[in-house]
């Protein structure tokens, strides 16, 4: 597993995720991945690379090239948030 190793925990072999280039990882089309972000409101990616390209020259990385829907706005209460925000936003006041 590559993220945050806890420190205190024996036998945490967790890989400190700012020690590992996403290329080394992503080598092929179809490793797939997940990754949390925000421990706190437990947002759960799955990432599926279908293609896997050289890098150019003079292009910035990474590049995302297409994707589901908007990413959520920060801190709106993890998935139930987001799945009510629609709701929140037509009605303000309830």
């Amino acid at each position: 597993m590559i993220g945050i190793p806890f420190d205190d925990e024996e036998g945490d072999d967790t890989i400190a995720g700012w020690n590992v280039k996403i290329d080394e990882y992503f080598t092929y089309p179809g490793v797939r991945s997940f990754y949390e972000y925000d421990f706190g409101d437990s947002w759960q990616h799955e990432i599926l690379p279908e293609k896997v390209f050289r890098a150019e020259v003079n292009v910035e990385y990474p590049r995302c090239f297409a994707g589901k829907r908007a990413c959520p706005p920060e801190d709106c209460g993890g998935p139930g948030g987001y799945a009510d925000l629609p709701r929140t936003l037509r009605n303000p006041e309830e």
